[in-house]
């Protein structure tokens, strides 16, 4: 199951994510901050609450990078499994 809390900050919108980020549940991380860039222009996630992240997860979360989505707080391990 995955959790997604919008939280708008002064640096942009913050998605605050928490359960597992698998590939059932990418799809709707994805639409969620292609709709925040849309919206917003500055995406910021929060993965600290991430519990579980799968090889799609972690492709995903790379993939957004190059679009401007920035890793604002995470976990030890999801941050290593994200860099590699």
């Amino acid at each position: 199951m995955l959790r997604i809390r919008r939280v708008r900050e002064p640096r942009g919108l913050v998605l605050v994510v928490e359960g597992a980020l698998t590939a059932g549940t990418v799809p709707v991380l994805e639409a969620e901050c292609t709709e925040g860039l849309g919206e917003e222009g500055t995406v910021l996630l929060d993965l600290r609450d991430v519990n579980y992240v799968d090889g799609a997860g972690v492709k995903l979360v790379r993939r957004l990078g190059k679009f401007g989505v920035e890793v604002a707080r995470s976990s030890q391990v999801v941050r290593e499994l994200i860099e590699g």
